[in-house]
């Protein structure tokens, strides 16, 4: 990764975005450092909708569970990102909230180099009297020479949560195979063969057939019916993101607990839930620890970013009644990559469609509480 050097505090303000992914708004983040040197992450949280100092302290508290738990971590910066002005506050916007980071972050140990805000109209430190009240320009920040490569550093579109356009053809056929349109003869025996292929193909196959088939609207339709299925959508994110043995484990998993939920009359994310709820763990917890980020095994990253590109494809192209599944995917596998407020763009999208989806609810909590899977923790060395 390309080493960045800000020394003045609008350079590293022209950073922050990079490290978070993308151009934070209403946010809060927290930037951990070994020295001067930052880790290839940051901290988001959105900004309390409340001024109540018990939210501004769950933030905090959230915050340095987090942070608490990178190790050499020994400094912190932070910014608040809001579109309330100096002006209409009449001075530096959140300023308690930037209080209350500050004093958190000191009394856990933390240096903290940097508490700021950049506003509609402008930036300033919480802790610099000298334009607390009006701001600085936020040209500053835009034209700092740091910030075209800053930019370019942050690029990702892997990472973001848009969804490209679908060709309005091939999205057609999707749904005429899927049996939402009107078929042709043509598309009802493309549809039988289909079928058949979900039928005969080994699991883990299909699931890699699901993945690589690109464009052609037969694959891509395959895809969404393999994933609409909760037992397949669990099992598949899994094999993509830690590989064969850990994909087949959860594949004899998964046939447990359809014969659990046939026996009971629940759905997947029904009986999953009901006995995380319980307390009482059955032997097949691996998959729920996984799916949760209870582990510090490192998933396959560049599996997850070709799962993630297939998955905007899949989006694109399905009707709607079909995009919770392909949707929570794409949230989850973001999350897993650390890109937790892409992750939350995606799952908004996905809970207006299918409001009781379980494993959307699940992931949606995951990312509201500021959690970051544990395979994080364990790949985290300062790169910048």
């Amino acid at each position: 990764m390309e080493i960045i050097r800000a020394s003045e505090t609008a350079d590293f303000l022209a950073l922050v975005p990079a490290l978070v992914g993308r151009n934070p708004e209403r946010s809060i983040i927290f930037v951990p450092f070994h020295g001067t040197r930052t880790f290839p992450t940051a901290c988001r949280f959105d900004l309390p909708v409340r001024g109540r100092r018990s939210d501004m302290r769950a933030v905090v508290h959230a915050a340095l569970g987090i942070l608490s738990r990178i190790p050499d971590a020994d400094r912190v910066d932070v910014v608040v990102y809001t579109d309330r002005s100096f002006e209409g506050e009449r001075g530096i916007p959140h300023l308690e909230l930037g209080r209350a980071a500050f004093e958190g972050l000191r009394r856990a140990g933390f240096g903290v180099g940097l508490a700021a805000c950049v506003a509609a109209d402008g930036w300033g430190d919480y802790r610099d009297r000298t334009h607390r009240d009006v701001g600085r320009p936020l040209a500053e920040i835009e034209e700092s020479p740091i910030a075209a490569r800053a930019r370019g550093l942050g690029a990702d579109d892997d990472l973001g949560p848009g969804i490209p356009d679908a060709d309005p053809a091939a999205r057609a056929r999707v749904e005429r195979l899927l049996g939402f349109e009107k078929s042709t003869p043509e598309d009802d025996g493309q549809a039988d063969e289909l079928v058949a292929m979900v039928r005969d193909i080994p699991t883990l196959d299909l699931y890699d057939l699901a993945l690589d088939g690109g464009d052609d609207p037969a694959m891509i339709a395959l895809a969404l019916e393999v994933f609409d299925s909760p037992a397949d959508r669990d099992a598949a994110l899994l094999y993509f993101a830690f590989g064969r043995e850990i994909g087949e484990r959860t594949v004899a998993s998964q046939a447990r607990w359809e014969a659990t939920c046939a026996e009971s009359g629940l759905s997947m994310d029904e009986a999953v839930a009901a006995e995380l709820a319980s307390g009482e763990r059955s032997e097949d917890v691996e998959a729920a620890d996984l799916l949760m980020g209870l582990t510090d095994v490192v998933p396959d990253r560049d599996r997850l970013t070709s799962l993630i590109r297939r998955l905007r494809t899949l989006v694109a192209h399905a009707p709607r009644e079909m995009h919770a599944a392909p949707l929570t995917m794409l949230g989850w596998a973001l999350w897993a990559c650390g890109s937790g407020s892409a992750a939350g763009e995606v799952l908004d999208r996905a809970l207006p469609v299918a409001p009781g989806y379980g494993m959307a609810r699940l992931v949606r909590t995951l990312v509201d509480s500021g959690v970051v899977p544990e395979w994080l923790y364990s790949r985290l060395d300062p790169a910048l």
